[in-house]
């Protein structure tokens, strides 16, 4: 039977490593970073992040329903002395009807969640401090589940519409065609992607309002389906390698420049039940001033039972 996690504890550190030695970085100046704790559902109730002399700086409550249903989240932030509240009434469905977020002084924004259940719609009223219509949303699916959208449209008070996007399937092409339009309702801005036949992205390019492609993206995947390689071609042209373990969980993940120069490395430590146990990050200096930086965080679990 599967442990259930209780809580998490991240400690965060600096690492330095020693020029030509193959012993492991040392660790420097380690503090808790952030605590995490769950219900025996997998509900996160509560995050704590820390600053480096572990004093508290933020803290979230979370409070969900008998349906695991999130109900409120209240963010203290410390050392600001304020906080900021998101309470959300729900229906009967379990879906948001109402979202109303309080500050520190008592002020007040809302938005209102309505369904059109025949159409796949969901039109979401955004106000202000003040209960003035600050904008509308609508989100149209494509599915009654409401996990497919197809469009979605911002709009002012006076049903001016400020932004509209369309998402377009091609299944003859296993692709996905996103556009972008501006108030006017000229294009701004497209993404294609296309996808093998199982669903999985192989590339995808992104275009101006002048059709020409600002963006492309190849992914290339290994014999066990995991993504092995990512190369993003823009004005930074860049590449994205990873490596894994006989269980298929990805151990060091390296970022290079259009040069083939690794500019950045995350690595990755799992216990049995492929919970992360330590990872560390190097980011290399590109302008060759000593400012490398080199950081680490390990992960303490406590479990129910």
């Amino acid at each position: 039977m599967e442990k259930k996690i209780k809580s998490i504890a991240r400690y965060s550190c600096e690492l330095h490593v020693t020029m030509h030695s193959e012993e492991p970085p040392e660790k420097e100046n380690e503090y808790r970073s952030s605590l995490s704790v769950y219900d025996d559902h997998g509900n996160l109730l509560e995050f704590i992040k820390y600053n480096d002399s572990e004093e508290e700086e933020e803290k979230t409550i979370s409070v969900y329903d008998s349906n695991n249903h999130l109900m409120s989240e209240e963010t203290f932030y410390v050392l600001d002395d304020t906080s900021e509240k998101r309470t959300i009434k729900r229906n009967e469905q379990g879906d948001a009807v109402e979202e109303i977020k309080t500050f520190t002084d008592g002020s007040e924004s809302r938005q209102e969640f309505v369904y059109e259940t025949g159409a796949n719609k969901m039109n979401v009223t955004h106000y202000d401090e003040d209960n003035k219509v600050e904008f509308l949303e609508s989100f149209i699916f494509s599915d009654e589940k409401r996990t497919d959208l197809s469009e979605y449209t911002k709009t002012d008070p006076n049903a001016k519409i400020i932004e509209n996007s369309k998402f377009i399937h091609d299944p003859a092409n296993n692709s996905l065609i996103q556009e972008y339009f501006s108030a006017e309702g000229n294009i701004r801005s497209k993404r294609i992607m296309k996808f093998n036949e199982h669903g999985v992205e192989l590339e995808s390019a992104e275009y101006n309002e002048k059709g020409e492609v600002t963006s492309k993206t190849y992914s290339e995947y290994d014999e066990n389906g995991n993504i092995s390689r990512k190369i993003i071609k823009d004005f930074h042209s860049r590449t994205v390698n990873y490596q894994y373990d006989e269980k298929n969980r990805v151990v060091v993940e390296d970022l290079f420049d259009e040069n083939n120069t690794l500019i950045r490395r995350q690595t990755y430590e799992y216990d049995e039940s492929d919970n992360v146990l330590e990872d560390t990050y190097y980011q290399i200096d590109v302008t060759r001033s000593g400012r490398d930086e080199y950081t680490g965080n390990r992960y303490e679990y406590e479990y129910f039972g």
